[in-house]
């Protein structure tokens, strides 16, 4: 089992949860539209494997989300409402 983002269909309003496998460590980064990067939160530890990602604070539009385990890589389309 790899990387889940748990939202609805990405579309979110203000928050979203991230799990991965507790065994693996996890590196999160989002990414404005224009390439700015707004959160960076680096090596989660291993044996957490739930993270709630908070973005209540950031305008609406177009995020992109860079999730990085030992596993694998994902980039994914977010809008924020």
């Amino acid at each position: 089992i790899g990387v889940r983002l748990v939202g609805s269909e990405m579309c979110i309003r203000d928050r979203f949860n991230i799990q991965w496998p507790a065994q693996e460590s996890l590196s999160i980064e989002v990414f404005d539209i224009l390439g700015k990067s707004v959160v960076k939160k680096f090596k989660m530890p291993q044996g957490s494997s739930n993270y709630p990602l908070d973005m209540s604070t950031f305008a609406s539009g177009l995020y992109l989300i860079k999730l990085n385990t030992d596993q694998q890589q994902i980039t994914q389309k977010l809008i924020l409402k």
